[in-house]
C-alpha cells in the first residue's frame, strides 16, 4: 500500500490558455503546402463538434494540423491515410474517443504527433511504422497493451510522453535502440518487470526519466546512471528495493530526485552519496529506510543547492538533525509521519528561504518553541524564490500539482505530536503564513 494516495488518472498535465492565434489556408499558390492551425483557443470560442472527413481526406498537400485546446469529439476521422506530406498531427486537450485508425500509421512523414489528454484508447502498436517520428505524445487517454519492439526503428524519436494510461508489460529492449530519446515520461501506467533489460547506457541524450506510479521490480539498474545528461529521475511509488549505488554521482547535472514510496535501505548512506551533489534542487525519498535511524553524521550537510527535501513516511526515530542547519537554501522541508522526538531545534530560525515546514505525526515534546516564530519567510510578504521544478510535483495537501516553487503556500504544520503549553502570541506575526 502507498504511503500517500495515487493522484487521480485525470490529473494530467495542464496548460493554460494561450491567445488566440489561427490561420486557416483554403487556397494555396501552385506547390506550396497547406497549414491549418488553431492554437490554444479559449474555451468561449473553442471550435465544437467533429472532424468533417472531406478536411483531411481532400488536402493531400496537408504538412501541419494543430487543434489543441477545442472542443472536438468522436473519432479521429478517416483520410489522414491521403495526407502524404503531414509532418504534425496536433489535437491535444479535446474529446477525442476511440482508436488511433490503422492508415495513420502509413504516414511516415510524420514527425510530430501530439494528441495528449482526450479520451483515445487501443493498443499503440503500429507506432513502429512512423520511422521518422521525433515526438510522439499520447499522455493522458486510456491507451492499453504493451509497447511494441518496433518502437526501437524510431531512431529519430527525441520525445515519449505517454503518461496517464493503461499501458502493461515490461519495457521492451528495443527502446535502447532510440538513441537520440531526451525524454521518457511513462508515470501513471501499468509497466512491470525489470529495468534491465533497457540498455540505459545507449540513451546518452536523456535528459528526464519520469516512471512515477507503475509496479517496476528489482533494484535501479546501474546503467542508469550513464546517461550522465540526466537532469530529473523520478522512479517513485514502484517496487524498488536494495541500496542506492554510488555511481548516482556521475549524474553531475541532475537537479530532480524522487525515489518516494519504494523499499530502499540505508538512509545515512543514502544521504551521504547525495549531499556532495552541487545540482540536486530537489529530493523526494519518503516512504523507504522504514524503522531506520534519522542520521546524525557529519559528514551529511553539502546540498548546497537543494531546496526540497521530503523524508516523511519513514518511521524514523531520533531528532531533527543538526546536518539540516547547514542546508542554507531550503525552501520546502517534509519530516511528517515518522517516530521523531525531543524538541524542535532553535536553528530552524536560521534557514532563511524556509517558507514551507511539516513535522506532522511525530512525538516532539516541550512547547512550541518561539523559533517557529521567528522564520523570515513566514513573518514577511517575500515571495519563494521562481525556481521552475524540472518535473511537475504532486501536493497531497493541495490535491494539485505545482510546476513552480513559489506557488506552493506557506505552511507551518505541527499537527499530532505532544506539544504542551500555551501557543506562542508570536505567531500573530506570521502574516506570511497561509
Amino acid at each position: 500500500m502507498s504511503c500517500h494516495p495515487q493522484p487521480l488518472r485525470g490529473l494530467c498535465r495542464h496548460s493554460t490558455s494561450q491567445a488566440t492565434y489561427s490561420q486557416d489556408s483554403f487556397h494555396r499558390p501552385h506547390g506550396e503546402q497547406w497549414r491549418i492551425w488553431s492554437h490554444s483557443m479559449p474555451a468561449t470560442t473553442a471550435l465544437p463538434g467533429r472532424y468533417q472527413r472531406r478536411h483531411v481526406a481532400s488536402s493531400p498537400s496537408l504538412a501541419v494540423l494543430e487543434l489543441n485546446f477545442n472542443k472536438f469529439s468522436g473519432n479521429i476521422p478517416p483520410g489522414l491515410g491521403n495526407c502524404s506530406v503531414l509532418k504534425m498531427l496536433s489535437a491535444g486537450y479535446n474529446n477525442l474517443c476511440g482508436t488511433l485508425p490503422g492508415e495513420l500509421f502509413n504516414v511516415t512523414s510524420l514527425e510530430h504527433l501530439s494528441l495528449p489528454n482526450n479520451w483515445l484508447d487501443g493498443p499503440v502498436n503500429g507506432i513502429g511504422k512512423l520511422t521518422n517520428m521525433v515526438t510522439l505524445d499520447l499522455g493522458g487517454n486510456g491507451f492499453s497493451g504493451n509497447i511494441p519492439e518496433s518502437i526501437g526503428d524510431l531512431k529519430r524519436l527525441e520525445e515519449l510522453h505517454l503518461e496517464h494510461n493503461n499501458i502493461s508489460g515490461e519495457l521492451p529492449t528495443a527502446l535502447s535502440k532510440c538513441t537520440n530519446l531526451i525524454t521518457i515520461d511513462l508515470n501513471t501506467n501499468h509497466f512491470s518487470g525489470e529495468l534491465n533489460k533497457v540498455k540505459f547506457a545507449s540513451l546518452s541524450n536523456l535528459r528526464k526519466l519520469d516512471l512515477l506510479f507503475n509496479d517496476f521490480t528489482g533494484i535501479i539498474p546501474e546503467s542508469i546512471y550513464s546517461c550522465t545528461n540526466l537532469t530529473a529521475l523520478r522512479l517513485s511509488y514502484n517496487r524498488f528495493h536494495g541500496k542506492l549505488s554510488e555511481k548516482i554521482g556521475n549524474l553531475k547535472s541532475l537537479s530532480f530526485l524522487s525515489l518516494a514510496n519504494n523499499s530502499l535501505t540505508n538512509i545515512t548512506r543514502t544521504l551521504q552519496i547525495l549531499s556532495s551533489s552541487k545540482s540536486l534542487t530537489t529530493l523526494y525519498i519518503g516512504c523507504n529506510f522504514l524503522h531506520e535511524t534519522m542520521p546524525e553524521d557529519d559528514n551529511i550537510g553539502g546540498f548546497e543547492n537543494l531546496q526540497v527535501l521530503s523524508m516523511s513516511d519513514c518511521s524514523l526515530s531520533r531528532k531533527i538533525p543538526d546536518w539540516l542547519s547547514k542546508v542554507t537554501n531550503l525552501g520546502m522541508l517534509f519530516l511528517q509521519s515518522n517516530q521523531l522526538t525531543g524538541p524542535v531545534p532553535d536553528w530552524i530560525s536560521s534557514l532563511n528561504l524556509l517558507f514551507y515546514l511539516d513535522i506532522s505525526n511525530n512525538s516532539f515534546t516541550g512547547e512550541i518553541p518561539t523559533a517557529l516564530m521567528e522564520m523570515p519567510m513566514l513573518r514577511s510578504d517575500k515571495t519563494a524564490p521562481k525556481v521552475f521544478f524540472e518535473l511537475l510535483v504532486w501536493n497531497e495537501n493541495t490535491f494539485m500539482q505545482y510546476l513552480m516553487l513559489s506557488a506552493f503556500p506557506k505552511v507551518l504544520n505541527l499537527a499530532i505530536n505532544n506539544f504542551t503549553g500555551v501557543i506562542p502570541k508570536e505567531i500573530g506575526q506570521l502574516k506570511g503564513l497561509i
